[in-house]
């Protein structure tokens, strides 16, 4: 059987693509002072619309026939909230939380549903829409969670001046969260070098004859093991973006801790103050969280491509001229002749 033609764009490129649209749903929403729902569902409407563009061009551009379902079924759904949001009348507090609930939830499920299946299959990018599928998800219920009702008026001593955190503030917050990690992670793993299903193990022609150990023989290793256990893993499998996803999640609960600490939030303080401490601690928590991410890419993106998919027999920290007398004593032991 032929081999399929080589397609010009790749899943990765509809990676990036999404990424960059996502990016720039983030950056409006945290540099805009204002968040209320006709900001948030405006920006959610050039978001979805651009998002649902790009789905349809990939379905035909992307993937191979019998494979477009999902990247369909996406773009409908990112359409059609897209062009509901568009119309100002409509831009309401509760059609925020309505629009986006069901759209996170339908979206979310489709891309969960597809990653899975495709995980059945070997596809190496089966594992980044399983991810994307769940944040998404969880989008939809932390939106579920906030009353659109919600309005607490609080004073900040320090500046003189009062201010209201609403249920919209937080909804519209919560989705320039969820399209900034979004960003980092399909640019990740856009940039990552380019993944290929795992093939299956080869049939050998005949079976070869193990050699029988004698007493006192070192142990026999397979070929290819080396004094670490195979399959040997690559630098991709030990910085897995789950990880940094971790990692972002540990600098901000550190820096929202160290804020609440700082600020005295465990002493005696009134409702008001409670609750400019907590607000402004989750406004250094969100920062620790997307700087860890950002700087983290950033130096990951340092990495030589080569390296990423190359496979770690040897410590990673560990010098190679230290190293390589190790490997020198595995290879001669492997290959030193028992009388």
């Amino acid at each position: 059987m032929t081999d399929a033609p080589t397609r010009t764009f790749e899943v990765r490129h509809l990676q990036l693509a999404r990424a960059f649209l996502a990016a720039m749903a983030a950056i409006m929403i945290t540099f805009s002072a204002d968040h209320s729902a006709a900001v948030g569902l405006a920006v959610f409407s050039g978001f979805a619309i651009a998002t649902s563009l790009v789905f349809f061009a990939a379905a035909w551009l992307v993937f191979a026939a019998g494979e477009r379902a999902p990247a369909v079924l996406l773009g409908v759904v990112t359409l059609v909230t897209g062009m509901i949001t568009g119309l100002p009348p409509l831009r309401t507090t509760t059609m925020f939380f309505v629009v986006v609930i069901v759209w996170a939830a339908a979206s979310g499920l489709i891309e969960l549903i597809a990653g899975l299946r495709a995980r059945r299959t070997g596809d190496p990018y089966a594992r980044d829409a399983i991810l994307i599928g769940a944040v998404t998800l969880a989008l939809a219920i932390a939106l579920l969670l906030v009353n659109p009702a919600y309005s607490l008026e609080y004073f900040i001593k320090e500046a003189g001046a009062s201010s209201t955190l609403t249920g919209i503030t937080i909804g519209v917050g919560l989705f320039g969260g969820y399209a900034a990690i979004v960003a980092v992670f399909l640019g990740i793993a856009g940039f990552s070098p380019r993944r290929t299903a795992p093939a299956g193990p080869a049939q050998p022609a005949s079976t070869p004859t193990t050699p029988t150990a004698e007493p006192g023989d070192a142990p026999v290793r397979p070929a290819g093991e080396t004094r670490m256990t195979d399959p040997r893993p690559t630098r991709r499998d030990l910085m897995k973006p789950v990880q940094l996803l971790g990692f972002g999640f540990a600098a901000a609960a550190f820096g929202g801790l160290i804020t609440l600490v700082s600020m005295g939030f465990f002493q005696d303080l009134d409702g008001d103050e409670r609750m400019h401490v907590i607000v402004v601690s989750l406004i250094v928590a969100g920062i620790a969280f997307i700087a860890t991410l950002v700087i983290i890419a950033l130096l990951m993106l340092a990495v030589d491509p080569a390296q990423v998919v190359k496979p770690v027999d040897r410590a990673v920290l560990l010098p190679e001229s230290e190293d390589a007398g190790d490997a020198g004593d595995a290879d001669a032991e492997a290959s030193d002749p028992r009388p």
